[in-house]
């Protein structure tokens, strides 16, 4: 079985030097975190072990967004190395330990609608309640997952329709952390996918809407000044669309010679100008990789223009 996030944040701490264990809690005590969190305050990091810091980031940020924090820290104070031997380690991790579990990092890392999909249940409260026809085996794959405990689930069954069993259970779900969040929705979409597929579809449309608004196209496109001028690590993902056979030896030794990230940035986005959206979404899966709080950054401003 694999490490439970806890082990696993403590087993990337232990492999930092001192200078950078330091860093690594500068950082953590002033990032910019989400606003329903906030920051480990410094005087609670100074003089811990690698285990009280790992305890801590749990306590503050819980299991997905402590993950995701742990993560762009290390990127910030440049210890690829740890984070990608980190990222593999919770990829690998055991959910029945409060672990993020295999399928659920991978979702993490390569469905770029996760936030929305953690959301999901949230967005669309009014129209579940109305809409869900099967909660009850929903409610009791959340109980027997541990999400829901026995109590919870017990007053929810009380109720005598549908509705009020789905209004109280979406009650329950907006407290819950973000995996937590997300398993509800893939439950409920597993005993009502035409109901979830139809609201997912308006979802789509409303996207489609927006991208006609602003230009449409591709993220790469959209984005394209912006990933010149921000994205730094350009070296990994080029040896990765090569790997890959995203790019030919010729166009990845060219992009190699050039002299900034912006210069190869702007050459590489160039090259693909013309591929089709396929092409262009492997491409995007390297790119998050390793330039993480760039493009996060960017969803999260569509994600808020979208709602607006």
């Amino acid at each position: 079985m694999g490490l439970t996030l806890q082990e696993g944040l403590v087993k990337a701490l232990k492999k930092l030097e001192d200078s950078s264990f330091q860093g690594f809690i500068e950082k953590l005590s002033v990032l910019e975190v989400r606003e329903q969190y906030k920051n480990i305050p410094k005087d609670e990091l100074t003089g811990k072990d690698p285990e009280h810091v790992a305890g801590l980031i749990i306590e503050y940020y819980k299991y997905a967004y402590g993950a995701e924090v742990t993560l762009v820290v290390l990127e910030d104070i440049d210890e690829k190395k740890v984070r990608e031997e980190l990222q593999h380690d919770l990829m690998e991790a055991d959910p029945s330990k409060n672990g993020l579990g295999t399928k659920m990092f991978t979702v993490m890392r390569n469905d770029f609608l996760f936030d929305d999909k953690v959301n999901f249940i949230d967005d669309h409260r009014s129209k579940l309640i109305t809409k869900i026809t099967d909660v009850d085996p929903v409610l009791r794959d959340l109980r027997d997952q541990g999400l829901l405990t026995q109590e919870q689930y017990n007053d929810v069954m009380e109720n005598i329709t549908t509705w009020e069993k789905m209004r109280d259970l979406c009650d329950i779900i907006r407290y819950w952390e973000d995996i937590g969040k997300y398993t509800a929705y893939n439950v409920l979409r597993g005993y009502n996918e035409e109901i979830i597929r139809d609201l997912e579809t308006e979802d789509w449309n409303l996207v489609l809407r927006l991208e006609s608004q602003t230009g449409g196209g591709h993220f790469l496109d959209r984005h394209r000044s912006h990933l010149i001028d921000n994205i730094k690590e350009v070296n990994p993902l080029l040896e990765d669309l090569r790997s890959n056979c995203l790019l030919t030896e010729g166009n990845y030794n060219d992009l190699q010679a050039m002299t900034t990230p912006e210069i190869k940035m702007r050459n590489l986005c160039d090259i693909f100008r013309h591929q089709s959206d396929t092409v262009k979404d492997q491409v995007y899966i390297y790119l998050w990789r390793y330039n993480y709080t760039v493009i996060n950054n960017l969803e999260i401003s569509e994600r808020k223009a979208k709602s607006t």
